[in-house]
């Protein structure tokens, strides 16, 4: 991600102690990129367009999927897994060739916020 490029909101959300963003880059190449941040971490990833948040949200409401790739950072693929153990634990995995990253998201009432925060970005695209 470029610290130089310039970016204005698009859209976000909040509920809770999670809060989403989606923004845009003002000059240049047309660039995404999403934001999520819970009390705990917080992420920023590349994404193709706003449409992955409507992805993003039937993902944690139909469970139809096990995995969605949100996007990426620094070419490294960002997605959600759904766990197969616990209905309501998901993980943020960031994939390197040197090693891999874990963030967790369990409990009801996180994934509840989640989707909640998800609908009001969603609203504001």
């Amino acid at each position: 991600m470029n610290d130089e490029q310039t970016w204005g909101l698009t859209a976000c959300g909040r509920s809770g102690g999670i809060s989403i963003e989606v923004d845009e880059s003002c000059s240049g190449e047309e660039l995404y990129e999403l934001a999520l941040n819970t009390p705990t971490w917080s992420l920023r990833c590349r994404i193709e367009s706003p449409d992955v948040v409507s992805r993003f949200l039937e993902f944690m409401t139909k469970g139809e999927e096990d995995t969605l790739r949100l996007g990426s950072i620094s070419e490294c693929p960002v997605e959600i897994q759904r766990d197969d153990e616990f209905p309501d634990r998901f993980f943020f995995v960031i994939c390197a060739e040197s090693g891999v990253v874990h963030l967790t998201l369990a409990g009801h009432e996180a994934v509840g916020q989640l989707t909640h925060t998800l609908e009001q970005v969603l609203k504001d695209l």
